[in-house]
């Protein structure tokens, strides 16, 4: 157990150690920088756009429920118009 802890230790002071090194500056004119930069700025859209059809998607279901429900409704009301009907004849 002590083994396993010293470890573990040992490993997360290696990762913040490796998180914390200096990196040298980047090329922003290197193809990779503004690939890379591209590549996040359409993955950015490209959240927004999701975002908006789930939005559209909720709505869509919302309104499919309330009919659903009005459905229902108006279907126990005409078995309850029915009911009344064959209990006068």
């Amino acid at each position: 157990m002590r083994i396993a802890a010293g470890i573990s230790v040992v490993l997360f002071v290696a990762a913040i150690a490796a998180c914390s090194s200096k990196k040298p500056p980047q090329d922003s004119n290197s193809p990779a920088y503004q690939a890379g930069k591209a590549a996040h700025g359409l993955a950015k859209e490209t959240g927004k756009v999701a975002e908006k059809a789930a939005r559209a998607l909720r709505e869509g279901a919302k309104e499919a429920h309330e009919g659903w429900k009005e459905a229902a409704r108006e279907d126990r009301e005409k078995r309850a118009k029915a009911a009344k009907d064959a209990k006068k004849q």
